[in-house]
């Protein structure tokens, strides 16, 4: 539809469709990813969906170079296509088959999941799974005592209810934070506007050739974070880089404070062409600093802080409210990522480009230490031992140690 579009409706409709279908796609990936993956490999497997869509940047705005937008979308089109294909070719999730009764099916979901094996090979990894679905969709009153639950199913009045208990609460507050500090950072509210403010801050590259820049640079920081979650851990990894982030915003700030004049825009619509580059001269080769600050956190923004949120969605909330509020999750971060789009204009205007990098760097300090306090490490931990922690209700959501069950014990090692 984009590629071949003649009017402004037709696109603004394309773009509509593209936006709502990413919103469910983006849902059911995080889930199924993580209810199919060992616990061990759960981490690096997530992040496989955030590298895929920064490969997608980078080939994007590679073609972009030589070609038309109109035959960019339409060798995009393509892309689902293939995707459609390889997607009927797998099974679905075992978690889902057993939720529905059909255990026989899920058995040879796992088997074909981990390799093709004989039901021998997974029958322990089945048993605890099994066990896990009979508890996770079992009533309030059968989970309160541990026991197999033969209820009806939940009616829609039930999984109301269900939203407001704790396990739900507590999760979903901390999606919403981890969504809204990834939102309000410099490098996410910039994107729309890179290039204007590229040309603000008198880097010495090209605004276009910094495009591509950026986009590869975003790669190879997701490529990091998947080498390196399953040694070091995402909270450790999310802590140091967000701090990280931090420093290169207030290394901009000061910059500005040094070379900008005053009340200096991105906005500003007298900032002629003249006026860009009468700050590039200005700033001369100091402009490689603010150039340096600029990829340092757009690196280590995409390693963590804007990964992060995505690769523990599928891990957080309980399995039988876990995909309505995946999908409200998800829907609450494009509304936030709206509002801080939309508002960037006015806080630039209020502030100058300055005041809010130092606005928006700020915002990520308060990030860093909300999160020092509510983010666990989920790596090494299974989905069940992730829902026990949020279940219990003698645990605040700063009660962040997320104990590994002895059962999970042995396997983790092993791996």
């Amino acid at each position: 539809m984009l590629g071949l579009s003649q009017s402004f409706e037709i696109v603004c409709f394309g773009f509509f469709l593209l936006g709502f279908m990413f919103g469910v796609k983006d849902s059911a990936t995080s889930i199924y990813v993580s209810e199919i993956s060992e616990t061990s490999f759960r981490g690096t497997l997530m992040a496989l969906a955030p590298l895929s869509h920064g490969l997608g940047n980078v080939l994007v705005y590679l073609m972009g170079t030589f070609l038309s937008w109109h035959r960019v979308a339409l060798i995009c089109a393509a892309v689902p296509v293939l995707t459609m294909i390889a997607i009927s070719l797998v099974p679905e999730s075992p978690n889902w088959l057993l939720s529905k009764d059909r255990p026989k099916e899920a058995l040879k979901a796992m088997q074909w999941l981990r390799g093709w094996v004989s039901p021998q090979a997974v029958q322990e990894e089945f048993s605890k799974l099994q066990n896990y679905s009979d508890q996770s969709t079992a009533c309030i009153l059968c989970t309160k005592q541990s026991l197999k639950c033969y209820h009806p199913k939940s009616t829609l009045s039930d999984k109301v209810k269900e939203l407001t208990r704790k396990r739900n609460i507590k999760p979903f507050i901390l999606v919403f934070f981890l969504d809204l500090f990834m939102e309000l950072s410099n490098a996410k509210v910039w994107r729309p506007y890179i290039i204007q403010v590229l040309k603000a801050y008198g880097m010495p590259v090209g605004a276009n050739v910094m495009t591509v820049i950026l986009s590869v640079l975003t790669f190879l920081a997701q490529i990091s974070f998947m080498l390196t979650v399953k040694r070091v851990g995402k909270r450790r990894i999310y802590l140091t880089t967000t701090f990280v982030v931090m420093l290169s915003s207030m290394g901009l700030y000061i910059y500005g404070l040094i070379f900008f004049p005053s009340n200096w825009t991105s906005f500003n619509h007298s900032n002629s062409p003249e006026d860009f580059e009468a700050i590039r001269q200005s700033v001369g080769n100091f402009g490689y600093f603010a150039l340096a600050f600029l990829l340092v956190m757009q690196f280590f923004n995409n390693m963590a802080l804007a990964n992060v949120p995505h690769v523990v969605l599928g891990e957080l909330f309980p399995f039988k409210l876990r995909s309505f509020l995946c999908g409200l999750a998800i829907a609450l971060r494009f509304l936030i990522a709206s509002f801080a789009t939309k508002t960037y204009y006015d806080i630039e205007m209020w502030f100058s480009l300055n005041g809010a990098t130092l606005f928006y760097g700020l915002t990520t300090l308060i990030g860093l230490i909300t999160m020092y306090f509510i983010l666990p490490e989920t790596e090494n931990r299974s989905l069940e031992d992730i829902e026990l922690h949020y279940s219990d209700n003698s645990k605040g959501i700063a009660d962040i140690n997320i104990r590994i069950s002895s059962k999970n014990i042995n396997t983790t090692e092993e791996l």
